[in-house]
């Protein structure tokens, strides 16, 4: 009888353990995916679209083994500063 009642509970425990740590561990490599591409972005002079492409490619690598998906977004801005012009965002 006490079995019947604590099963349910003990398998809601168990999967939102299991849910909570997946989460977690998505939300690591998420960090780690946006600190990459800030990174190799970060070191380059000019950057031309074929190697943007294969920078945002990069990152579902990076997701592995987590899917980047049709829904996951890639932002990469910049600022630049020619000559005596005000600084612009790119």
């Amino acid at each position: 009888l006490e079995m019947a009642l604590m099963l349910p509970m003990l398998l809601l425990v168990l999967i939102g353990m299991m849910e909570t740590t997946r989460m977690v561990m998505i939300h690591q490599r998420t960090e780690k995916m946006a600190f990459t591409m800030a990174d190799i972005v970060a070191q380059a002079e000019t950057i031309s679209t074929a190697d943007m492409n294969m920078i945002l490619g990069a990152a579902s690598h990076v997701m592995n083994p987590y899917s980047f998906g049709a829904a996951g977004r890639v932002i990469v801005s910049s600022i630049s500063k020619s000559g005596t012009n005000p600084p612009t965002m790119n």
